[in-house]
Formats: C-alpha cells, sequence, structure tokens
C-alpha cells in the first residue's frame, strides 16, 4: 500500500503510537516496581545497547565497502526478530531514563542535570521511534 509520496500509507503515525504507547507503558512499569531497575539490570541493559551499537558501526563501516551484516536490515523472519529484539532493549533503556531522573531527583542534583536526563530520555525515544519504523517498513514488505 503506497501512498502518493512513495511511503508506506500510515507508518509514521504508526511509529509514533507505538512509541508513545510503549513510553506509557515502560513507564507504567517502572512506576509499579514490575521491572526493578538494579545494578545488574543496568550492566545487562549496558552490554545489550553496546552490542547494538557495534553492531550498527560495524555495519555503517562495511556498507563503504559494499558488505552488510546479514540479517540486521532485512526483512525475513530473522531480520523481523532481530528488530522485536532491538525494540526490547530500547523499551528498556526507558526503565533506565527514569530511574536517572529520580536518583537525580533523590540525591538532590544540580538542576542542569535535568537537562541531561531529558536529553538522555529523548535519545531513547527517537532511537525507539527509528526502530518501529524499520520495523514496520519490515512488515510492510512484499
Amino acid at each position: 500500500m503506497y501512498g502518493t509520496q512513495g511511503g508506506v500509507d500510515g507508518i509514521v503515525s504508526q511509529a509514533v503510537m507505538l512509541t508513545f504507547g510503549t513510553l506509557i507503558t515502560m513507564l507504567m512499569i517502572y512506576k509499579t516496581g514490575l521491572i526493578p531497575v538494579t545494578q545488574k539490570f543496568r550492566m545487562a541493559v549496558g552490554m545489550a545497547t553496546g552490542a547494538i551499537m557495534l553492531a550498527y558501526l560495524m555495519s555503517f563501516v562495511m556498507s563503504f565497502f559494499g558488505a552488510q551484516i546479514p540479517y540486521l536490515h532485512e526483512g525475513g523472519v530473522i531480520g523481523i526478530g532481530i528488530s522485536v529484539v532491538i525494540i526490547g532493549v530500547a523499551a528498556l533503556n526507558l526503565l533506565l531514563d527514569f530511574d536517572a531522573f529520580e536518583k537525580g531527583e533523590h540525591s538532590g542534583a544540580p538542576s542542569y542535570m535535568e537537562w541531561v536526563c531529558a536529553m538522555g530520555l529523548l535519545v531513547t525515544l527517537v532511537w525507539l521511534y527509528i526502530e518501529f519504523l524499520r520495523l514496520l517498513s519490515k512488515l510492510n514488505r512484499d
């Protein structure tokens, strides 16, 4: 279903709704303490995020030589699964962002740290939005 602009109809609005739905869901999960943010949790999410960053960096560098990481940007079952895992890691990063806000408030951090935490949350939301766009584009391929 391609629109007049060449894009898939509704993919942007779907990605926005999924992003904000994930934000609200993860905020409720954080506030209820369903997933506690412990030091081990921080380390695990940090390592997963770092691995994803390295994979994207390698993919970027390899693209200069005409190569790519298999399945990372492809649409099959494995490619869709990879996108779902990446979205899961991005969603878990939201918990770390919420925890940073709360820890900053409880420790009496200087007011400029509000901006640092807000920028972290914004970066996570943009990453989540882009990953939802990738997933939806993979799902809409023929």
